[in-house]
């Protein structure tokens, strides 16, 4: 079991492919499986449509998403405190009461702290004995079976 950094693409490189039955954790999406009824996958395509119109040659995977994602948020709230006139105070009030939704994020968001909004994730597994890259990743419990997993339960 390891973390989403590790299903980037460096650690496959590296290694010639994901190891077979590894199991990695997730934030709810995986950049190598789709779900058109899941709006992180949606969000998700609309990631990597970016990366494949500005710069193929970037590593996406690992924690750029999630980074992506959470620059979004944090510029929406910082609008939301009043841009450039913004102060410290109220954008710790809009985190405090961010209830979501984040980009990227599956699953029920609240902040109990201004670094811990996200209390779901999911994992999938690899297996090395499928044919496409896609199929290669099975969802054990996540958003894509719906059997998010309460990291704080």
């Amino acid at each position: 079991m390891t973390s989403g950094l590790c299903f980037g693409e460096q650690v496959k490189k590296a290694l010639g492919n994901y190891p077979n039955g590894w199991y990695f954790g997730d934030y709810g999406i995986n950049y190598f499986m789709y779900d058109k009824a899941l709006a992180t996958s949606r969000q998700l395509a609309v990631y990597i449509a970016a990366v494949d119109k500005y710069n193929k040659t970037i590593d996406y995977t690992g924690f750029a998403g999630p980074s992506f994602g959470t620059v979004l948020t944090a510029t929406k709230l910082y609008i939301q405190a009043g841009g450039a006139s913004a102060t410290s105070a109220k954008l710790a009030t809009l985190v405090q009461k961010f209830a979501g939704p984040q980009w990227g994020i599956s699953g029920p968001m609240t902040c109990v702290t201004s670094a811990r909004c996200s209390s779901r994730q999911s994992a999938a597994s690899t297996s090395a004995s499928r044919s496409s890259r896609a199929a290669m990743w099975a969802p054990v419990p996540g958003a894509y079976n719906n059997k998010l997993i309460n990291a704080f339960s």
